[in-house]
């Protein structure tokens, strides 16, 4: 008989006394070029900025720290966890990665933790097994997430879509831009023409090459897709890729244009990718770069040729032509500039931006002002 003195609530959840799952609160995540930023300590020393990067199999240090890290084995701290690694290798990081960046984080270090980065909250946090409770108490996220199993081959390999192109990706934090295989764009430009830009210069850790620059309609893994990709090509060779069980071709790089997009964890330990969208997230990339529209020859020599110039862009309206020969942008003379920065000085971040160019036209100067525009639209811009 039950005790008289004893209340019963009837309506009280059988796990009330539990605390509920909260979102964790996470480390800070800084941002290089859509990359993201992480601090590290070298035994004790630091903090150091690091870009984590999911397509390093290898970590490293640049080379102004050479002589202030030790060259054996060190204790590296991240994200509230450490790791005893080493030798950390050095290399001139800043030349690659274009800026100022102490290291690189590579899978080495961090591929026996449940890394989540949640760009939206510029956060990101380690953990030694997922807590999933906590991943769906983040509300600012759909709480609706996809999951697959990678392939792990030196590499994060995943399946999915270059618009109807069926393939694998490599997963790359450490990749701003989207990058497709020369074959894959070949294919895409045969299936649904779209205006693009050629032959810029590129030198990457991965290899020196000329890339064509365009905006992919949608890229999609675990049916979630993120639409108007800005995505350059490389050569096939230059990207280790194994071959595929299902025969399917490798695509390119998933790029943080496509990952901001997702709350995004990556479990090691049991060797999946979990992608869960983020409230209110249009799974679209905004415009973020607008051009003159014309592209150079494969030259590193100033002055630079014109190669080609897009019908109806700002260059074609100003009469540019195939070689014609550019000499400054902006009154900056070429001979003075890095041939990487040539086609990138060609665009703006914004939307009309007027670019005075002094060119020579079959062997008479002149200075036009070229307008930028929004010239790379994908097959499916309503434009």
């Amino acid at each position: 008989m039950a005790d008289a003195g004893l209340e019963l609530d009837a309506g009280a959840p059988p796990d009330s006394g539990l605390p509920e799952a909260r979102c964790p609160e996470g480390h800070p995540m800084g941002n290089f070029y859509g990359k993201p930023i992480v601090e590290v300590t070298i035994n004790g020393q630091g903090p150091y900025e690091f870009v984590y990067d999911t397509g390093a199999p290898t970590s490293a240090a640049d080379n102004d720290l050479r002589g202030q890290l030790p060259t054996g084995t060190s204790s590296i701290g991240v994200g509230g966890q450490v790791v005893t690694f080493g030798p950390l290798p050095f290399y001139d990081l800043d030349q690659s990665l274009r800026g100022e960046i102490d290291g690189v984080l590579g899978s080495d270090v961090m591929g026996g933790f449940v890394v989540t980065l949640d760009v939206k909250r510029e956060r990101f946090w380690l953990e030694l097994d997922r807590d999933e409770a906590a991943l769906l108490a983040c509300a600012h996220a759909q709480g609706a997430p996809s999951e697959l199993e990678y392939l792990l081959d030196d590499y994060y390999f995943v399946p999915g879509h270059a618009e109807d192109l069926p393939g694998w990706f490599l997963l790359d934090s450490g990749a701003s831009l989207g990058v497709l295989t020369d074959p894959i764009v070949d294919q895409l430009l045969a299936a649904a023409p779209r205006p693009y830009l050629e032959n810029f210069y590129t030198p990457a850790a991965i290899g020196t090459f000329w890339a064509r620059l365009l905006t992919v309609g949608r890229l999609e893994v675990g049916g979630l897709s993120v639409g108007r990709i800005l995505t350059r090509s490389v050569p096939t060779r230059l990207i280790p890729a194994p071959r595929f069980s299902d025969g399917n071709p490798f695509l390119g790089v998933l790029p943080t244009g496509y990952l901001r997009h997702f709350l995004l964890t990556l479990d090691q330990p049991a060797g999946r990718v979990r992608l869960d969208p983020y409230a209110d997230d249009p799974l679209e990339e905004p415009t973020s770069r607008y051009y003159a529209g014309l592209s150079l020859t494969r030259s590193l020599v100033a002055p630079a040729v014109v190669h080609s110039v897009l019908a109806g862009s700002g260059a074609d309206a100003a009469g540019i032509e195939a070689g014609d020969e550019l000499h400054r942008i902006n009154g900056v003379d070429l001979s003075t500039v890095d041939p990487y920065a040539w086609p990138w000085a060609l665009t703006s971040q914004s939307e009309g931006a007027l670019l005075r160019l002094n060119l020579v036209h079959q062997g008479v100067a002149r200075e036009v002002e070229v307008r930028t525009g929004n010239w790379l639209t994908s097959p499916d811009d309503p434009r």
